[in-house]
């Protein structure tokens, strides 16, 4: 007769709806707060003419609107993969409940780099600070990923060999953001450009289906 491990405070485990619950909030706000940057100087008269407001649209609003939808999208796809790793996640441990909310604690400051990155993003600390706040979020969720998988907390439909395919993908992000800040200081739009290709092209094969192909494909391997 094998006997039953006995539970304590480490090792109980819990439904997974509160910590999605509490997550999907975080996300909501986060995303929600990244709009009131987007606004005009303070201090323009009443009767600004049409030739002024627009040149404060262009000059003064553009680039915080460029950092909302950059930042938009960069939270809603974090947004998107929390909800299908939590969707293959069964049960959920005191351990996994805490690495989740570090990676919230992350998610939840993303507005913060945003808004330096909006006002000064073409200084190299600004662009730095923004990727670092991109690849650490990235490479707390590949945590938790591989926590799961190790844990035993997965469904058992999953697809195990394709979960860490998809964990090894997500440290490879995470690390290319984080490294991307060292790349700022060579020539701050260099780091741009790297963000451009990265969620740019994984947005392409994520839509066109091939990620999903070329993950299945590599998972039999």
């Amino acid at each position: 007769m094998v006997d039953e491990q006995p539970v304590t405070a480490r090792n109980r485990r819990f439904p997974v709806d509160r910590h999605q619950g509490l997550s999907d909030g975080v996300f909501a706000i986060a995303m929600t707060l990244l709009v009131l940057d987007i606004k005009l100087p303070a201090g323009l008269s009443d009767d600004i003419t049409n030739a002024r407001l627009t040149a404060e649209l262009w000059q003064s609003v553009r680039p915080s609107f460029l950092t909302y939808l950059l930042s938009f999208f960069v939270i809603g796809s974090q947004w998107m993969a929390h909800h299908e790793m939590f969707h293959d996640i069964r049960l959920v441990d005191r351990r996994m409940g805490s690495y989740n909310l570090q990676y919230l604690l992350v998610i939840a400051v993303m507005p913060f780099p945003s808004s330096v990155l909006a006002d000064h993003g073409d200084l190299p600390v600004a662009v730095a600070l923004y990727a670092v706040a991109i690849g650490l979020g990235g490479l707390l969720r590949a945590r938790m990923q591989s926590y799961a998988v190790n844990n035993d907390l997965l469904k058992p439909s999953v697809d195990v060999a394709a979960w860490r395919k998809d964990t090894r993908a997500a440290v490879f992000f995470g690390l290319l953001f984080v490294g991307s800040a060292g790349v700022a200081y060579v020539r701050y739009w260099f780091a741009y450009v790297l963000w451009v290709v990265v969620l740019g092209g994984w947005a392409v094969l994520s839509r066109s289906g091939v990620w999903g192909l070329l993950r299945d494909r590599f998972a039999r391997r």
